[in-house]
């Protein structure tokens, strides 16, 4: 049974409790939002202590988040969760690096590790780049793996990337996780803390109502935000 999300806050330490899904991001978005421009902190805590699940969908945002804040001068500090596998969890992705990166170092790709660390882009070779070494991570520890079972993911990963830097205005570029479920399922996140999909396809696409059918759109093959 999940354990219930507690997000609450004493002064600039916010505190994170219980399993953090993707479902909560806004709600601690929103508690960041007004801590730092209604109670006029510049310098906030993320107390992630008693934590006990959080995934790359939840916690990217908020990664791409404070360190677009960080350029702001708002600054960071983090609270590992006490659950030692939580723990290794938040920095073995790079998330506590993301949000902490003065007390936490950017990870490097373990051997046989199933979590690849997440990655920030803001030109399209780094991208591809790091695909190649994601594929090579691939074919290591997933047995029988061919890259032409990777295709249509590696496409749309380039479609959707290439939306980040040149029709988002995200002043930080993305940041890009791309984790191991099992021989036959992986998961990957992309985030950035642009304009959104909606806003940058609507001109061309008056139809697009939600985040959902713009994302659709997005990786079709030739979409663009400009009308011919």
């Amino acid at each position: 049974m999940a354990n219930q999300i507690q997000i609450g806050r004493e002064m600039n330490r916010i505190v994170i409790s219980g399993d953090f899904k993707t479902i909560d991001t806004r709600t601690l978005l929103a508690v960041i939002h007004k801590t730092i421009n209604e109670k006029n902190f510049t310098d906030l805590e993320l107390d992630f202590t008693k934590c006990t699940f959080a995934d790359q969908g939840a916690m990217l945002p908020i990664c791409v988040h404070t360190l677009n804040l960080r350029n702001k001068r708002i600054d960071f500090d983090l609270k590992l969760p006490i659950n030692e596998v939580m723990r290794r969890l938040f920095i073995n992705t790079g998330w506590a690096h993301f949000i902490c990166p003065r007390h936490y170092e950017a990870p490097s790709v373990q051997n046989n590790s199933k979590q690849i660390p997440a990655f920030q882009f803001d030109k399209l070779e780094q991208i591809n780049d790091h695909l190649n070494k994601v594929l090579d991570h691939l074919l290591r520890i997933i047995p029988h793996f061919k890259r032409d079972a990777f295709s249509a993911v590696e496409w749309s990963l380039n479609e959707i990337t290439d939306n980040v830097i040149n029709h988002s205005n995200s002043l930080i570029g993305g940041i890009f996780q791309l984790s191991i479920l099992s021989r036959n399922r992986i998961q990957f996140t992309i985030s950035d803390s642009g304009v959104g999909v909606p806003t940058t396809l609507r001109e061309a696409y008056p139809s697009i109502q939600t985040d959902m059918d713009a994302l659709m759109e997005s990786v079709k093959s030739g979409v663009t935000r400009k009308v011919n």
